[in-house]
């Protein structure tokens, strides 16, 4: 039987700095709309986390001195041309831009986000960041001469 009170965590990527001096890159695991202070501030004495190398071990919050989040997102490319906003070359394959384009769009598709109680400004912000892949998608298909399919199959 699942547990239905069992949330997925999301990970972050961080860097570890251990009293002792040494340093580790390390996933955390927080959850949902949870900061990383919130899971070193809890009660538990111990904290597992995932190492680069995907191998796993448990640290004494005793231990840790610094805890640095890395940066995970980059800038929004603010031109106008349709193959920066997607990230992708002039010579990118149907397969790979379409595979591109639907990523980008779940990151950031309004509905998706609408359940998060984000302020307007934000949703606001989300719909027409979505509205410029959509119009970045189309303009490369219609360059290209390819037929755009559905996003759901």
């Amino acid at each position: 039987m699942i547990d239905d009170r069992i949330t997925p965590k999301v990970k972050q990527e961080t860097e570890i700095r251990l009293r002792d001096g040494s340093k580790l890159l390390a996933n955390l695991f927080v959850q949902p709309q949870s900061r990383i202070s919130d899971l070193l501030n809890d009660e538990r004495e111990f904290l597992p986390v995932e190492l680069v190398d995907g191998r796993t071990t448990v640290l004494r919050k005793a231990a840790i001195m610094q805890v640095t989040p890395m940066e995970q997102q980059t800038p929004v490319y603010q031109g106008s041309d349709p193959y920066e906003i997607l990230g992708m070359p002039a010579g990118v394959d149907q397969g790979q831009l379409r595979e591109r384009y639907l990523v980008m769009m779940k990151d950031a598709h309004p509905d998706r986000l609408s359940n998060l109680d984000l302020p307007p400004h934000l949703l606001h912000f989300a719909n027409d960041y979505s509205a410029r892949l959509n119009e970045a998608y189309t303009a490369i298909c219609r360059e290209k001469g390819w037929e755009m399919s559905s996003s759901r199959q």
